[in-house]
């Protein structure tokens, strides 16, 4: 009798187990339990872009450049004809001064090539330094120069003289800095050294007894000062165009005047320029994206 209610019992335990079981809804079995696991591969995932490259003005540049140019030009003094006549057949020099003509304006073009060098120091501040050098026709007749009076107070005499001048070379060496806008964009100013040559002369005759032509000319090289404006833009990758106005001050030096025949005279000449120019620059630093 005991026998069978501990049967009894475990019968009725393990009846209430599986109901418990079917409540707790037991998963299912897993068909894949008999097999090992295999990782799947995942998919690569896109390369990171790389950051957007800026444009910096730091680098050197070489370009060409071509404009045009005003000179202001005044010259004074005589030329002393050494050697005229009179009536009596003693000689006596003569001096043909500069007279109201003897400043004028003229201009004309020019053309030559550039190389410089600039950094970048900040987000928007660029310095650097720029050397140039033109060709140039400026230049155009100064006036007719006259002069008359008496040799020895009795032999009437008379010149006549055409001054010209011609400046055939301008270059400068200057430092400028910078503001930079708009990622490609360069505001500057600048100011250094500039160097021109000039060819001058005077051509006419002078008559008292007799008629003798003259032919004064001089060259001319001097050393002045200059300061400049100008904006650079980037136009496709590495090159650059520019427009810039500059002002050159040559001051007043002496020139000295020669004739094969009148000999040597000294004057005096001032000069300064104003010049408009426009480039192009191939820049050897980071191109624009």
């Amino acid at each position: 009798m005991r026998r069978l209610l501990v049967a009894g019992i475990l019968v009725t335990a393990f009846g209430v187990m599986q109901a418990i079981a079917a409540d707790g809804h037991a998963p299912p079995p897993d068909p894949l339990a008999d097999f090992p696991y295999v990782p799947q591969p995942q998919p690569a995932l896109p390369a990171p872009s790389p950051p957007p490259r800026l444009f910096s003005w730091t680098g050197c540049s070489l370009g060409f450049q071509f404009g045009g140019g005003i000179a202001d030009t005044l010259v004074t003094g005589s030329w002393l004809y050494p050697a005229v006549p009179t009536t009596l057949g003693i000689p006596e020099p003569v001096a043909i001064g500069a007279g109201a003509h003897n400043e004028v304006t003229t201009g004309g073009v020019l053309a030559g090539g550039q190389g410089g060098c600039d950094i970048q120091v900040a987000p928007h501040w660029v310095i650097g330094g720029a050397a140039d050098g033109s060709w140039t026709n400026i230049g155009g007749n100064l006036g007719t120069e006259t002069a008359s009076g008496t040799l020895a107070g009795l032999t009437p005499f008379s010149a006549t003289g055409v001054l010209n001048v011609k400046i055939d070379t301008l270059a400068t060496a200057t430092a400028r800095i910078g503001y930079a806008f708009y990622g490609s964009g360069l505001f500057y100013v600048k100011g250094g050294a500039a160097w021109d040559r000039s060819k001058y002369g005077l051509t006419g005759a002078i008559t008292s007894t007799v008629t003798e032509p003259f032919n004064f000319t001089a060259t001319d090289s001097r050393v002045g000062w200059t300061v400049g404006v100008g904006t650079e833009w980037m136009l496709i990758g590495n090159w650059s165009f520019f427009g810039e106005y500059d002002y050159l001050d040559f001051g007043t030096s002496n020139v000295n005047f020669s004739d094969a025949v009148m000999g040597t005279s000294t004057l005096s000449a001032r000069q300064y320029f104003n010049e408009f120019k426009l480039g192009v620059n191939y820049r050897f630093g980071t191109p624009l994206p």
